[in-house]
């Protein structure tokens, strides 16, 4: 997804066209509590469509992923823009897996730039490479491209594995506990990666009074940017300077498969809304 000097909303990232896109407001103010809206009323504009998924919860219509449904959404209000990642016109099965950093405590981008090297190291010790992105606030996701589709079961028994592996090498750094538990250490989390469970759009903005943007970067840039260094006014000039990085990074990686091991059995997902 990208933001241009002619439109103020989000544009689509053509590899996510087509999935399911949530959209998010901030009713009480921008930092405060945000509300999520998975299924906006109808009618939709015709413009519009939907992508039924079934969950434990039934079938839903979520919002397929479009410039016009952008907009759209943009009109109702929202301001941040997630995903579950899946493969175009396919729910149930990942495009992307992802990990999720943040910080805890008084841990701050000096915990947090070793943190993302540390998961990455252990990602590429499994064969897997993975997609850098400053989430905009208080940490940073990497993003797994899959070229074989698999379903978000395995992926996310394969990446409960991969965090423990990492919290385990790195318990002075990395916890899976809950974030309240995690003291002043970089809280790894992977249970969005399941239908339904999601976590912010590259290039979204973000609900804080700056309009920052979730931005992927190079790896060879971690030493050198941080979340904020990115907002809506400065966003044009960003992507005219270094490009759709998201998208050469994505080139780079090409094609890697989910691993047969390791994998840890889950054995129950929270139920998506």
């Amino acid at each position: 997804m990208t933001i241009t000097s002619r439109n103020p909303w989000p544009r689509p990232d053509p590899h996510l066209i087509g999935t399911p896109v949530i959209g998010a407001r901030f009713p009480f103010g921008l930092g405060q509590h945000c509300s999520y809206d998975p299924f906006p009323p109808q009618p939709w504009p015709q413009a519009v469509e939907a992508v039924s998924v079934t969950t434990q919860s039934g079938t839903r219509d979520y919002v397929s992923l479009s410039e016009a449904s952008l907009a759209w959404l943009s009109s109702l209000g929202a301001i941040e823009f997630h995903t579950w990642s899946p493969r175009p016109s396919d729910p149930y099965h990942a495009g992307f897996g992802r990990i999720l950093l943040r910080q805890c405590g008084s841990s701050d981008i000096a915990t947090l730039r070793p943190a993302c090297r540390a998961t990455r190291t252990i990602l590429q010790e499994h064969g897997i490479d993975a997609i850098l992105m400053f989430n905009g606030i208080d940490g940073a996701d990497l993003w797994l491209p899959f070229s074989n589709a698999p379903a978000y079961p395995d992926v996310l028994g394969w990446l409960h594995a991969i965090a423990a592996e990492a919290a385990d090498r790195h318990p002075d750094m990395l916890s899976k506990r809950p974030e309240r538990q995690c003291g002043d250490r970089i809280h790894i989390n992977v249970v969005t990666n399941a239908v339904g469970h999601w976590s912010i759009m590259p290039y979204s903005l973000r609900g804080v009074a700056s309009f920052a943007v979730a931005l992927p970067v190079l790896w060879d840039d971690l030493n050198t940017m941080q979340n904020g260094d990115v907002t809506a006014a400065n966003i044009a000039d960003r992507l005219a300077s270094a490009g759709d990085v998201f998208a050469q990074e994505k080139a780079r990686i090409g094609p890697q498969s989910l691993p047969d091991a390791p994998r840890l059995t889950v054995s129950e997902e929270p139920p998506a809304p």
